[in-house]
């Protein structure tokens, strides 16, 4: 029998120029900014500033924040729980 992975998750949003978005981290997530500039800040990728059509992935566990540095938008999809 052939196992499939879980279907991921996604969730799509928008922040507003120095909004931030706090949210819990258990495992391994994409980051993608759609539009605008993106800090990227929790588990393992420390810093990283994203710009319209880049992705990080971060895992671990704890937080993961996004600020908006420019107005944005940006998809999470769940890689891995």
């Amino acid at each position: 029998m052939t196992s499939f992975p879980a279907a991921a998750r996604i969730e799509q949003g928008r922040l507003g120029i120095g909004q931030l978005l706090a949210l819990p981290l258990r495992g391994q997530v994409r980051v993608s900014c759609d539009a605008g500039l993106l800090w990227v800040t929790g588990g393992d990728a420390g810093d990283v500033v994203l710009h319209a059509g880049y992705s990080t992935v971060v895992s671990g566990h704890g937080r993961v924040v996004l600020e908006a540095l420019e107005s944005a938008r940006f998809t999470l999809r769940t890689l891995r729980e």
